[in-house]
């Protein structure tokens, strides 16, 4: 088995509240990323996005989308998804819930409530801290030192020209 599957097995044999549960995040894995256009969603799915989700959604598996984007818009990406999915969606604001646990009904949320699963378009498998994060600096400072983690910093006379560049020496002086 694989460990998705070997977890799913544990959970539900543990009875576990989460057992039931899948949570995605909404902008890069329903929703395509890009410009901000101030919270408004003008595009359509991500291709099999909505499909696999109603799969997953008839097949009795609780949905939860978890969106960073502020509770503002919550009830707009709730609307989206509604008119998409053709399911009922509803929105929780802040810690309402730890865990979800409706089949059919899709919750908008900001909160990671208990899940079997995050399906996110950022995240890092861990494994362990000793291979978490590799190649990645202690501190971000580093990486505007170096210019970009591949390869060594802008020589001088290039970091200056950028410098020269920024709103704080503009030319209307």
């Amino acid at each position: 088995m694989n460990n998705l599957l070997d977890r799913a097995v544990a959970l539900a044999g543990a009875d576990s509240p989460s057992a039931r549960t899948i949570c995605v995040d909404f902008d890069g894995v329903i929703h395509p990323e890009g410009p901000w256009n101030g919270g408004r969603l003008r595009r359509g799915p991500l291709p099999g996005a909505v499909q696999r989700l109603r799969t997953l959604l008839d097949g009795g598996w609780c949905l939860a989308v978890v969106t960073a984007r502020h509770s503002d818009f919550h009830e707009d990406v709730a609307t989206w998804l509604g008119e998409h999915l053709q399911r009922k969606v509803i929105v929780l604001r802040g810690a309402e819930t730890a865990y979800w646990n409706q089949p059919g009904v899709v919750l908008v949320t900001n909160v990671k409530v208990g899940a079997l699963v995050y399906v996110d378009d950022k995240a890092e498998e861990f494994t362990s801290w000793a291979t978490a994060l590799a190649g990645l600096p202690d501190s971000p400072d580093d990486l505007l030192r170096t210019g970009s983690p591949a390869g060594p910093p802008a020589p001088w006379w290039q970091r200056l020209a950028v410098r020269i560049r920024s709103p704080r020496f503009s030319r209307k002086r």
